[in-house]
């Protein structure tokens, strides 16, 4: 009998190894197959550190502000999980044009220790709520073509993009507008 166990974890190779020892002397017959994947690659180097806690804070809060205007109640799971989603595609938009299944979705599972099922589902019925009881009319200015004709909604995908796209045209631009007339 083969039993496979996947989890996601953020520790270093170290701990790894001991895990893998550790399971081996539970079971000697263990066969351990362990693959790290680093995610680290698809983070932007050129940030220093207040730099980029500074850009989070005014992300998020302008987030917030545009969630509540489309009438996305921050009790639900996915209202986090977007956010910290659209901060990750603003470092580095690579996110969303792989399999943000296997990327995106992992990296958030980490962060706030669940499945990456549980992230895209979450995810997934925040955006639903909000099209069926939000500011539809907002909405549909905010999202004009990424909206299905099918679903009356924009996928996961679409939804990041585009507010992330907001972000850059609202916050990042103005942000660094500001910066340079400080100089």
């Amino acid at each position: 009998m083969t039993s496979e166990i996947i989890f996601s974890v953020s520790i270093d190779s170290e701990k790894i190894s001991l895990f893998k020892a550790a399971l081996e002397k539970f079971s000697p017959d263990f066969d351990a197959t362990i693959t790290q994947v680093s995610l680290e690659h698809l983070e932007l180097e050129d940030e220093d550190e207040e730099h980029t806690s500074d850009n989070k804070a005014l992300i998020c809060s302008y987030l917030s502000e545009l969630f509540a205007e489309f009438g996305m109640s921050a009790n639900l799971c996915g209202y986090e999980y977007l956010k910290e989603a659209i901060c990750l595609v603003l470092k580095n938009p690579r996110y969303l044009h792989g399999n943000v299944t296997s990327t995106l979705y992992p990296e958030i599972a980490i962060m706030f220790e669940t499945k990456p099922a549980n992230v895209e589902r979450s995810m997934r019925h925040a955006i639903g709520t909000v099209f069926e009881r939000g500011n539809y009319e907002l909405l549909l200015q905010v999202f004009k073509n990424t909206i299905s004709e099918s679903t009356g909604k924009p996928t996961n995908s679409g939804f990041m993009a585009r507010i992330s796209e907001l972000v850059k045209k609202d916050v990042l631009s103005s942000k660094s507008e500001s910066d340079n007339s400080d100089e």
